[in-house]
């Protein structure tokens, strides 16, 4: 199922939701659970994360009547690296991802400089070839 929705730029009113999902994916991926310490981290990656987004895009999908909502969002530096993709949970199996890589223009061989287990294997399909390469995300 295909889930009618809108993707436009990221607007300084997402970047909430856009730090608060990148970083604490990033730190569920590294098993962080201590409040404090998922803090910390949060606070490192906010430097890395402000990188990419300004060498990216960031696109934000949103549902058609309520532009407020975040359903998800992607980052991306053309013209082939895909940084990251974050949808809810509530718009998981909605196709939200697929139209996110879409509306980027990304090539069905891309490059990703973040990965999640997860989220990772998931995302590979819709590409022919994803491969990750953490330098990619260096400052």
């Amino acid at each position: 199922m295909r889930l009618p929705l809108t993707i436009r730029p990221m607007r300084d009113v997402d970047a909430p939701i856009v730090y608060d999902s990148w970083s604490g994916a990033m730190a569920d991926e590294l098993g962080i659970e201590d409040r404090e310490e998922r803090r910390s981290f949060k606070r490192a990656q906010k430097p890395v994360v402000d990188g990419l987004i300004a060498r990216g895009k960031v696109f934000v999908a949103n549902p058609r009547k309520d532009e407020r909502e975040v359903m998800g969002w992607i980052c991306v530096e053309p013209p082939d690296v895909l940084h990251f993709v974050f949808v809810k949970k509530a718009y998981r199996r909605g196709s939200v991802a697929r139209q996110l890589v879409e509306h980027a223009g990304l090539p069905k061989a891309a490059r990703a400089s973040h990965s999640t287990s997860w989220g990772s294997p998931r995302i590979a399909r819709l590409f022919d070839t994803l491969t990750h390469n953490p330098d990619l995300g260096a400052p």
